[in-house]
């Protein structure tokens, strides 16, 4: 697995994160096979006040299957490849040093050479944080 996450801060308010991700997985799914995931993150995060701030983010990852394996719809043996994009926005309060309250929004979409695993989705998300 190989990993490198950089961070620009151009202010104390305003900082820009780059991730990028290669690494093997077994995949546990019924029926699929190991892949090798490629993923890269852009991320740009700013501070209003001492407390409220807002992130906006890109994302790409593409899954390569590494084994022929039969797509449920047509049974034909074929590599499967997907690749996912996703962009978001959201807003975020910090409560004290270590709480924080999110709502998040991002799109996904998921390209599947298998039709099955194509698909378009919206994700609204409110999180509570804690982290030490």
């Amino acid at each position: 697995m190989a990993d490198i996450d950089l961070i620009q801060n151009f202010t104390k308010y305003t900082s820009l994160s780059f991730s990028v991700l290669r690494a093997f997985h077994d995949d546990t799914y019924y029926a699929n096979v190991p892949y090798y995931r490629t993923a890269a993150a852009l991320t740009l995060q700013h501070y209003f006040t001492r407390k409220i701030g807002g992130r906006a983010m890109a994302w790409y990852d593409r899954a390569d299957y590494q084994e022929r394996t039969p797509e449920p719809f047509t049974g034909f043996f074929k590599e499967r490849t997907d690749k996912v994009y996703s962009t978001g926005i959201g807003a975020f309060y910090d409560i004290q040093k270590y709480l924080k309250v999110r709502l998040d929004y991002n799109y996904i979409n998921r390209d599947s050479n298998f039709e099955n695993y194509s698909f378009g989705e919206n994700r609204v998300m409110f999180k509570i944080v804690y982290s030490p």
